[in-house]
Order: C-alpha cells, then structure tokens, then sequence
C-alpha cells in the first residue's frame, strides 16, 4: 500500500499553496517552474516546520505550471506534485 506523503491544496492556486505532511522527517519543500522562460528552475524553497502544515507565498510568482517536491528524510527521496498558477 503507498501512502500518500503530502497533500498540496488548492490547484490551481493563486495567492499560497498550503501544504500538509504526514511525517516530521519533512525537511524541505522545492517549487519548480515548468513553463515559462525560467523553464526547470527552483523559483522557491521553504523550509518545514514541525507543525505539519506550511503555508507558502505564491503571490509574486507567474502563471504557470509547477512541481511541488517535498524531501523526506526518512526514505532519502522526493516526492512531486503538479501544480498550475493561474
């Protein structure tokens, strides 16, 4: 059974991406746009926190579409989600 190690909501969003992970071996958090000019590039990285929640400010980025990759400590490995900006 694979259990899922983050939700991300709302998609699309706008304003903030509000993240929520099931496990406090969450380390980091990295948004990579995947259109525009800046195609492939880390446009952000926020640090967790030991609540399980991060709210990330998304209000100065561009339209677009984005993968969201969360670090899990515990496995060593990174998990995605697509996001779209609009």
């Amino acid at each position: 059974m694979t259990r899922n190690l983050f939700t991300a909501y709302p998609n699309p969003f706008n304003e903030q991406i509000n993240v929520r992970f099931d496990t406090r071996k969450v380390q980091e958090m990295v948004l990579i746009n995947l259109r525009s000019s800046q195609s492939g590039k880390v446009v952000m990285k926020v640090q967790a926190n030991p609540r399980n929640e991060v709210h990330i400010d998304t209000s100065s980025l561009p339209e677009g579409l984005y993968i969201l990759e969360v670090q899990d400590l515990a496995q060593g490995s990174h998990f995605g989600a697509m996001q779209m900006k609009k």
